[in-house]
């Protein structure tokens, strides 16, 4: 199975599989397989926030 995830222009996603990281992923539109991890970091000048998606 996929998910479709979208990284908004003022964030970054770290991609994982298996807990070892795999690559930094820009802003965009990604299909991903349900074995891999996302983390997005998103930095304004205000907060850092943090989403994680298994």
């Amino acid at each position: 199975m996929f998910k479709k995830i979208t990284i908004q222009a003022d964030e970054r996603g770290l991609l994982f599989d298996k807990g070892s990281y795999v690559k930094k992923l820009m802003p965009g539109t990604y299909r991903l397989s349900s074995s891999l991890s996302l983390a997005i970091v998103g930095n304004s000048e205000t907060m850092l926030t943090q989403t994680i998606y298994r």
